[in-house]
C-alpha cells in the first residue's frame, strides 16, 4: 500500500457539509427542556394563588384518566413483547453457568 493513501482502513461516517463526525444529535437540547419545565412549574405554582384556578375535580374521573391510559400502554407493551418472543429472565437461557442477578460470579471454596 502506498504512503499517503486515503484507503488505510474503515473510517467514521461524516456529515458532508462540515466533514465533522457527530455520533449523537439531540432532538431537544437539555437547556431548552430544563427551561420549559421550569416555566411550566412556575406558572402552575403561580396559578395556585388564585381562586379562579381552583377547579373542583371529581376524583373517580381523575382516577379513570390515570388508570386507563396506563393499562392501555401496558397491554400494548406486553403484546409487543409476546409478539417478538422476548423471554423473561426466568425462562431465558443461562449462558456461562452464572447465577442470575449477580454482576460478578461468586467463587466459593
Amino acid at each position: 500500500m502506498a504512503q499517503g493513501s486515503d484507503e488505510e482502513g474503515p473510517t467514521l461516517p461524516t456529515n458532508r457539509s462540515n466533514e465533522e463526525f457527530r455520533p449523537f444529535m439531540r432532538r431537544l437540547p437539555e437547556f431548552k427542556f430544563w427551561l420549559s419545565t421550569m416555566k411550566s412549574t412556575l406558572i402552575a405554582f403561580f396559578c395556585t394563588f388564585f381562586e379562579f384556578f381552583d377547579i373542583p375535580v371529581f376524583w373517580p374521573i381523575l382516577g379513570i384518566t390515570l388508570v386507563l391510559p396506563s393499562e392501555r400502554h401496558e397491554s400494548i407493551y406486553f403484546s409487543d413483547v409476546l409478539h417478538r418472543a422476548h423471554l423473561p429472565d426466568d425462562e431465558a437461557p443461562n449462558h456461562g453457568g452464572l447465577k442470575r442477578g449477580l454482576a460478578n460470579p461468586v467463587l466459593t471454596g
